[in-house]
This record gives C-alpha cells, structure tokens and sequence, in this order.
C-alpha cells in the first residue's frame, strides 16, 4: 500500500464567542413568566368557577353545601324584634 490510498483531511476548528445582552435576557424572561401567570391564572378560573357548572361539587369553598339541598329556616316566635 502506498500513502496515495489514504487521504489527509485536514480539519479547522473554529471557536465563536457569542456575548448576550442582558436586557434582552431580561425581556424574554419577564415575556415568559407573564405568559406562564397568565395561564395559571386562566386555569385557576376554570377550574374554580366554570368547570363546577357542569357537574356536580366543586365551586368554591363558600358555594359549596353538604347539606345536599336541604335549607334551614329558624322562626321567632316570641314577638320581639318587631
């Protein structure tokens, strides 16, 4: 074998620094967190106050009532008050 049947490739390496700017880091950052709020925030809604509509339970804590419907009615009858 001769050194013809093998090639040399030679390879370059280049290294590239790329330097962020910080205020637009902070842009995107503050872009994504008011984003991800605005979601939690929409999903909070829908899980407190539409999705209860359509079944039963759920609402929120004032709404709900274990007394499955029954309503209490107490009566003065003692004349005071008036």
């Amino acid at each position: 074998m001769s050194d013809d049947d093998y090639k040399t490739i030679d390879k370059t390496e280049q290294h590239t620094q790329t330097q962020k700017n910080p205020s637009l880091v902070s842009a995107i950052f503050i872009k994504y967190f008011f984003i991800a709020a605005i979601t939690i925030i929409i999903l909070y809604f829908l899980a407190y106050y539409i999705l209860p509509m359509f079944g039963q339970g759920g609402g929120t804590p004032s709404e709900t009532n274990t007394d499955s419907g029954s309503v209490t009615v107490e009566i003065d009858s003692s004349g005071e008050g008036e």
